[in-house]
């Protein structure tokens, strides 16, 4: 069968065929391990999809059937809130598929500074619907970063979010340098290490279960900052950290 990924009955294996055929059963394991993979994320996008969308139709239904102003602006609301998941789910897809699309240059670098004041425009209803300030310091807004910009923008809009949406409200949100890269801190209780690290697959909570969004932010961030920048996660006195920094560092020479 052409779609048939199981590893090759030869018995037994002439010795001269050993390896290619090792290695045969190899490829195809991994082929069958990205196609459940594929599987898994489709499932888990329709799923996230189906929610904001019943509740689209649920409120829809009580805002129709409304005899009191009250009970139907309450219900309008609702639906903005789910057009509003509904639509930065979609984005954050977009986001996924195209993150593995282009290849940079290693020569490209993007300066923080005017990659957050776009991502601030962009999630200007947001950070004002949860009464959240974002504030980028003039370090960061100096900092320069070797991925491209649109990388730069699509994990710096992720961290954001995702920094309003868990954070206390009213609240405030920081974007600052940090060595070779820049951090984003919130107010907010934080997760644990194990919880950060299970994030990096997308749909992913890990314990938090009951945390707002889609449980791809932090998948998209580490995706889009990939392979030369890293995350990393610290909890703060006053909140939590998620650190950006370069994969690896060039020794610069000392000079006398």
């Amino acid at each position: 069968e052409p779609d048939d990924q199981s590893p090759l009955e030869v018995n037994p294996v002439p010795r001269e065929l050993a390896a290619l055929t090792q290695e045969i059963d190899q490829l195809f394991s991994r082929i069958e391990q990205l196609r459940s993979g594929e599987k898994r994320f489709m499932a888990s996008a329709a799923h996230e999809m189906l929610t904001p969308l019943a509740g689209l139709r649920t409120h829809a239904d009580i805002a129709l059937r409304a005899r009191e102003d009250e009970t139907r602006e309450r219900a309008l609301e609702r639906i903005r809130q789910s057009v509003d998941r509904t639509a930065r789910l979609v984005r954050q897809l977009l986001e996924w598929s195209r993150h593995d699309a282009k290849s940079s240059s290693l020569g490209e670098t993007a300066v923080v500074g005017p990659a957050a004041e776009i991502v601030q425009e962009e999630l200007a209803h947001l950070l004002e619907r949860r009464d959240v300030r974002l504030v980028i310091t003039d370090a960061a807004r100096a900092q320069q970063v070797p991925i491209p910009q649109e990388a730069l923008i699509i994990a710096l809009r992720n961290l954001v979010e995702n920094a309003a949406l868990h954070g206390p409200k009213p609240g405030m949100v920081t974007i600052d340098a940090e060595r070779e890269g820049f951090a984003v801190t919130d107010e907010g209780g934080g997760i644990s290490p194990e919880d950060a690290a299970a994030m990096l697959e997308p749909f992913s909570r890990g314990s938090a279960t009951n945390l707002p969004g889609s449980g791809l932010g932090l998948a998209i961030a580490a995706a889009a900052l990939k392979p030369r920048m890293i995350l990393s996660f610290e909890q703060t006195e006053g909140g939590f950290r998620v650190n950006v920094e370069p994969s690896f560092r060039l020794e610069r020479p000392v000079t006398a």
